[in-house]
């Protein structure tokens, strides 16, 4: 196991060009709030949220925080699975791993403990250092339970990030990773998982509709920023999480069980 992780890092160190885009892009995206609210940086974080009003009267851009959200959704997944997916050779994921006598349960969580947990602290760093930076510089103002909103975003995050290498484990190539991600993490969020709550509401079920909205990413996301924690969402974004990191690994273990049989 711990030969397999310092392969992978060595992979990712040694990824070329990749390595320094993920680099740069971390820092870029990380910069961008700061730009964006550079007459702001002396406010707290709840008028950063747009839930206060600052000194002279105005409100922060809760705009510019929904659509970083979307942005995320529609960036993030399939760039992760296109640039891990070139960490490997012409879908040869799995391969050198078995002939080497790995187990495949070793060879998943080797990679999700190094690829993944490095996009995952890259990004939680790119989209929610700004917003700490604030908090403990110039204090939290009304946001109500900031360190549970942070911790519910962060699982949110590593959801996204982790599961997106996961993907790539079982498409094996970079291009349709990045297609299959997309195709989760926007187009089931955003049309999927409407079509099922106008149905379930069709039929008369509300409270099924509201459970297939709480299993939005998007709109998980968006609640534990601007609305209170409650159990609901607290259940909806740690089993999520848990469920999806199941699914994906019950995949990627037939995968690579069949290829070792094979």
């Amino acid at each position: 196991m711990n030969r397999l992780m310092r392969a992978e890092l060595y992979r990712f160190r040694h990824s070329g060009h990749y390595f320094w885009y993920v680099i740069f892009g971390t820092l870029f995206v990380a910069a961008l709030p700061f730009i964006s609210y550079i007459e702001l940086l002396n406010q707290n974080l709840a008028v950063i949220l747009g839930m206060e009003v600052d000194t002279v009267g105005t409100m922060g851009n809760t705009i510019s925080a929904d659509v970083s959200i979307m942005m995320i959704i529609m960036i993030l997944p399939p760039v992760i699975g296109v640039i891990s997916g070139q960490l490997y050779n012409k879908g040869k994921l799995g391969y050198y791993e078995i002939m080497t006598g790995n187990k495949p349960s070793q060879i998943i969580l080797s990679k999700v403990f190094t690829i993944g947990l490095i996009f995952f602290a890259l990004t939680s760093f790119a989209l929610l250092g700004f917003y700490v930076y604030i908090g403990v510089a110039n204090g939290t103002g009304s946001v109500a339970n900031p360190a549970g909103k942070m911790i519910l975003e962060m699982i949110l995050i590593a959801q996204m990030t982790i599961c997106s290498v996961m993907i790539m484990m079982v498409m094996k190539k970079p291009g349709a990773a990045g297609v299959i991600c997309y195709v989760r993490f926007l187009l089931f969020d955003s049309m999927g998982l409407p079509f099922l709550m106008w149905l379930a509401n069709k039929m008369e079920l509300p409270e099924l509709a509201e459970q297939f909205a709480y299993m939005s990413i998007m709109n998980k996301m968006q609640m534990v920023l601007h609305a209170d924690i409650h159990r609901m969402l607290v259940l909806h974004v740690v089993f999520g999480f848990i469920a999806e990191f199941i699914i994906w690994y019950y995949v990627i273990y037939r995968s690579l069980v069949k290829k070792n049989i094979d």
